[in-house]
């Protein structure tokens, strides 16, 4: 545990969520796949979990922690240990093979999951879900593709699913009778030979009999290098809730007092509003909604815009998948809370007195994140050649497969006119604006009624130390390759120009200012691998 995940800011425990679930992933340290995983298998972990348990409880949501090992996709760059798995299969070509665990290790495997529930209890969860799905080591023991056992762990049906059977034998009783026990499972794991949602639907049923389950949570795929990965968080090519009819399937099996969850792209209220309506589920999973707007419940209830997810995973799973924080295309604030409050916290207190007039050329991405950042303190005219806002995403949500593009430029251009910006589409940044004091072509606006210019980085002007104002050119010429940076650099420009407003004759300051926002940690400039 860090400072970034053991005391989050209010904005990150997703107020006013009624529940928020913890992975922790190394129940063992073979399972330490990942530097910024958070680990059950020391009691050291007791205390820090009690912390970020508290800041969540005391924003009156509930907490679970969500127990697993990985298995055999599991890394071992970290512990310079083998993975373990039931057999010697690697998860995907060119993989390094497993090793196949022995009875002692299954053995000590099982006191793990023990251990785990008792420091989840300890540290104040409201409930514990058992992994059983993604292709993890529990569900490598149940799937005939990748257990090749042909002891009492392997073979049929019951011995495959015999070390499931135990870590839940073992874990239920431990649970206290105010905590939630659970599972998750994938139901179907769209692989040629593997489990199907018959199966596994079954399954539940008699694990949710046998072992008391408080709920079955849904959810899909196998670790394997193929096609079926890649729906586990399924990206913008998948339509809404494409795998509702999983979550209904197992439900029509489940007692009436076990609750059906379901994951994956439930992405809105709405969607999640029909999901519930269809019998598809009792509780839905919405874990990138809430990552692309922490506030979509109150927003939605006020009648706010929220800013949703745009589903290209390029910053959430895809920085976590190379072991990175994970930040957020739309919301570039995700995981720097803190930072960018004390960087609006600084901009405030140096703006003060009449609002400053802003203008800012080219309406992309990162032009129309700078207008809206900068409507804080200042008056925003943008002004965008084409009739159209959205810049190089306008193609790209074109594409087969990308129209979840489309979101990102809608919602800006819709808060840029809550927020009061003047745009002026059709209408091209003019080459005399480099000399003294023309109009710009279809508005009132003219150089010598703004205090500081914002390229996009689609005027490019010729000389840009001609221009008789403060200026800076970044931004839109990074969209769609990184979406995100170019939405960050909007962000941060704004700030950055405000300063050079407000200090442009004190050099002294204005390059404090400018020292305090290159201090802002960056989510990286690089582009994000694409997790999906």
């Amino acid at each position: 545990m860090t400072d970034r995940n053991d005391a989050p800011p209010p904005e990150r425990v997703f107020r006013p969520l009624t529940l928020g679930p913890v992975t922790l992933r190394n129940v063992h340290p073979t399972s330490l796949k990942r530097p910024e995983a958070l680990s059950v298998w020391s009691d050291d972990a007791v205390a820090p979990l009690r912390r970020l348990t508290a800041a969540v409880q005391g924003e009156g949501a509930a907490i679970f922690a969500q127990i697993l090992h990985s298995g055999r996709e599991a890394a071992d760059d970290y512990t310079r240990t083998p993975s373990w798995g039931p057999s010697p299969i690697p998860w995907s070509r060119g993989a390094a093979v497993p090793h196949a665990m022995t009875t002692d290790e299954i053995d000590e495997l099982v006191d793990c999951f023990a251990g785990g529930v008792l420091r989840a209890a300890a540290a104040g969860f409201d409930g514990v879900e058992i992994h059983l799905g993604h292709g993890h080591l529990l569900q490598q023991f149940l799937s005939p593709i990748s257990n090749g056992r042909d002891d009492e762990y392997g073979g049929t049906p019951a011995n495959r699913a015999r070390l499931v059977e135990r870590v839940l034998t073992r874990t239920r009783g431990l649970v206290p009778a105010h905590m939630a026990f659970g599972v998750r499972i994938s139901a179907e794991e769209f692989v040629d030979g593997g489990l199907g949602v018959d199966v596994m639907s079954q399954c539940a049923a008699q694990w949710a009999a046998r072992y008391r389950l408080d709920f079955v949570d849904v959810s899909h795929s196998a670790y394997v290098g193929g096609p079926s990965l890649s729906t586990q968080m399924a990206d913008m090519s998948h339509g809404p809730a494409p795998f509702a009819h999983l979550g209904k399937a197992v439900r029509d099996r489940l007692p009436d007092d076990v609750a059906t969850l379901l994951a994956c792209r439930i992405d809105s209220l709405d969607v999640a509003e029909d999901v519930l309506a269809a019998g598809c589920a009792d509780a839905t999973a919405m874990t990138r909604a809430h990552i692309a707007d922490p506030g979509l419940i109150r927003k939605h209830r006020g009648g706010e815009v929220v800013r949703r997810c745009t589903s290209c995973n390029q910053l959430c799973i895809g920085r976590s998948s190379g072991g990175l924080p994970i930040s957020c295309v739309v919301n570039p604030e995700v995981g720097l809370e803190e930072a960018w409050r004390e960087a609006y916290a600084a901009a405030d207190r140096v703006v003060t007195g009449g609002r400053p007039r802003l203008l800012v050329v080219g309406g992309g991405p990162a032009g129309m994140e700078a207008a809206l950042t900068a409507t804080r303190w200042a008056d925003v005219t943008l002004v965008e050649r084409e009739p159209a806002l959205g810049g190089a995403l306008r193609t790209a949500r074109a594409l087969h497969g990308r129209s979840g593009w489309a979101r990102l430029v809608e919602d800006q251009e819709r808060t840029c006119r809550e927020r009061g910006v003047e745009l002026r589409q059709g209408g091209a940044f003019d080459a005399g604006l480099r000399t003294a004091e023309p109009s710009l072509p279809d508005t009132e606006t003219a150089v010598a009624d703004v205090d500081a210019l914002w390229d996009a980085g689609v005027a490019t002007p010729a000389a840009p130390r001609r221009l008789p104002l403060p200026h800076r050119v970044v931004g839109d010429a990074y969209a769609p390759r990184d979406a995100g940076w170019a939405v960050y650099s909007g962000r941060l420009g704004a700030l950055r120009i405000l300063a050079d407003i407000r200090h442009r004759d004190d050099p002294v300051a204005r390059s404090t200012a400018q020292r305090g926002l290159d201090a802002l940690p960056l989510h990286t400039h690089r582009r994000s691998p694409i997790g999906v």
